[in-house]
């Protein structure tokens, strides 16, 4: 049997820096839950009032053992680019820290959680630095390690989290940027298959009872001086769906949204992301009609218009000029 062991990690500008894969084999990594995309010119980080914690999760039935965290260290202010003329005041490492192992009765799973304050890592509570933490795990007797890059930094910033509101199974899907008042929020899609019995999903709402105000994935949104939570709005009125047509594309394809939409959902249109092409022309976006008659729905370079759905499926037709 084959030992899953991942981190989940609520982060904002958090960079792989190391991994040992398969060292005893077979030990794993779950590489798709440990790569982040996270735009470096985004805001975000730990701030004042942010703790740093990731979760150290093994399957059901595997002996996690023991569990270690070490800071080893790090630099003030971030580098490799200080502010012009400061120089970086080196951060002490610390002794490895022993984490509990506890079971989670309602997945069988045992679990270690790592969670510290800017203090108890060292720091002033309102520095901007850059640490690395190396966790050590020991399952049936075998020894992984990974090796993580945490910028730390100043200021209010605010969480996204999204909730399952009575789902029957699936999971929710997990933000780990940390955002400024002032940032612009993506929702994300229903990425763990979240269902309900008797019911659809259909997006995002604010409120649990589907009266707030409902985000359509990839809608965005400003995060304001608050943490928030999207729960999933389930129903049972009719849905539709958004499909795109190549009109004549001769390579490429279209792009696929596996969403179901209820009337009135402000839908933002994909991008030519599969690259679709027409010998002789340029991709110049979507339009709800073939001949290019209908509404045009501009994408370049990013979603810059959004759609009201109708009661009924629509197709984005790609528009050629």
């Amino acid at each position: 049997m084959k030992t899953k062991i991942f981190f989940i990690i609520t982060a904002s500008f958090l960079f792989l820096t190391a991994c040992e894969k398969e060292l005893h084999d077979p030990l794993y990594f779950d590489g798709p839950i440990l790569t982040f995309n996270l735009p470096v010119t985004a805001p975000g980080g730990f701030g004042v009032n942010r703790d740093i914690v990731f979760n150290i999760i093994v399957d059901k039935g595997d002996n996690i053992t023991e569990v270690k965290v070490t800071n080893l260290g790090g630099s003030n202010p971030i580098i490799p680019t200080p502010p012009s003329g400061i120089t970086t005041t080196p951060i002490p490492a610390q002794a490895a820290i022993t984490l509990p192992v506890t079971l989670d009765a309602a997945t069988g799973k045992k679990r270690a959680v790592f969670s510290k304050t800017k203090t108890e890592l060292g720091l002033n509570a309102v520095a901007t630095a850059k640490i690395i933490l190396m966790a050590e795990v020991i399952v049936n007797g075998n020894k992984v390690f990974r090796t993580l890059a945490v910028n730390l930094v100043a200021g209010p910033n605010f969480r996204l989290t999204y909730d399952k509101n009575a789902s029957t199974g699936g999971t929710v899907p997990m933000d780990v940027n940390f955002y400024l008042g002032t940032g612009t929020v993506a929702v994300m899609a229903n990425t763990g298959v979240l269902v309900k019995s008797g019911a659809k999903f259909a997006g995002w709402n604010t409120q649990a009872d589907g009266l707030g105000t409902n985000y359509a994935p990839r809608r965005t949104f400003a995060m304001g001086a608050a943490d928030r939570t999207l729960f999933a709005n389930w129903t049972t009125a009719p849905t539709f769906t958004v499909t795109y047509n190549g009109n004549g594309n001769t390579n490429g394809s279209v792009p696929f949204d596996a969403n179901l939409y209820l009337p009135t959902d402000l839908v933002p249109a994909l991008g030519n992301i599969y690259t679709l092409e027409k010998t002789g022309f340029v991709h110049g976006g979507w339009n709800t009609k073939a001949d290019g008659t209908g509404t045009a729905i501009t994408v370049v370079p990013v979603p810059s218009q959004t759609f009201v759905m109708p009661a009924e499926n629509v197709t984005f037709y790609a528009k050629w000029n």
